[in-house]
């Protein structure tokens, strides 16, 4: 069922990687760009960045990574599968798109991993999260067989995969929230893929207005709670890098390291 994915197919998210380099020079926020600081290339202390990368987890812009680690960061694998807990000392988190959909036992079954995943969102430290990532930070997740499974629970809200795709294709983006990415009012443009949907749950606030270019659909989204922000929408860090920046620095603060508004 590797058609029915979470996120989408992998040959269409190969092809928007292929076309960012182009599209890029309309994703920026020339505005945002022009009136901040130079980026400060700071070597300490480094940031641990923890990202989850194993068979459920493994979409990604590998350039974001890049963005990251050239603002301060450092890359820090792990397995949310595999792995009985978060590595040590991480001072953020990065849940990218993928299948969790094909790994739900597994993944709803590693009690521990879900409980520090919780444990750190809970307590205030950043985490953000794209599509499948956004599924693990939910309540519970319903197969097309039926079957429910327990996520990690920060969020109050239900998912349930779909025969069907839900959403496909770029998307703008306006912060109408400040958010652990930025400011209210950044723009940045990012793409949309997947065979989910939001089935029940609490009000939950939101920091994105998105409008979907093919259908012209407007909605609110960019779930938020404390410092962890929640989207279907994957963002190319490179058309804006003051989004790996604002990460970044909050992600300091969380080191209790005094960092410039």
């Amino acid at each position: 069922m590797r058609g029915r994915s979470v996120c989408g197919v992998c040959a269409s998210w190969t092809r928007v990687l292929e076309l960012t380099p182009l599209l890029g020079l309309s994703w920026q926020n020339p505005v945002a760009e022009r009136d901040a600081p130079p980026i400060s290339f700071q070597r300490e202390p480094r940031v641990r960045i923890g990202v989850a990368r194993d068979k459920a987890f493994s979409f990604y812009c590998e350039d974001n990574f890049d963005v990251l680690r050239e603002n301060g960061a450092e890359i820090v694998p792990f397995s949310p599968v595999a792995d009985a807990e978060l590595p040590p000392d991480l001072d953020g988190l990065y849940l990218g798109g993928g299948y969790p959909e094909l790994h739900a036992d597994a993944l709803s079954r590693n009690a521990s991993m879900c409980a520090g995943v919780h444990a750190f969102a809970n307590a205030g430290k950043p985490v953000y999260a794209e599509c499948g990532g956004m599924i693990y930070l939910g309540k519970s997740l319903t197969t097309l067989d039926g079957h429910g499974y327990t996520m990690t629970g920060p969020f109050p809200m239900e998912f349930e995969m779909t025969p069907r795709l839900v959403h496909f294709g770029y998307v703008d983006v306006e912060f109408v929230e400040d958010c652990i990415l930025g400011a209210k009012g950044t723009r940045v443009r990012g793409h949309s893929f997947h065979c989910s949907r939001v089935r029940a749950g609490g009000v939950t606030p939101t920091a994105y207005h998105l409008k979907y270019s093919l259908s012209g659909r407007e909605e609110p989204e960019g779930y938020r709670f404390k410092n962890v922000l929640a989207s279907y929408v994957h963002i190319h860090f490179r058309a804006n890098p003051l989004l790996a920046r604002s990460l970044v620095m909050v992600a300091r603060r969380a080191q209790g390291v005094e960092v410039p508004a």
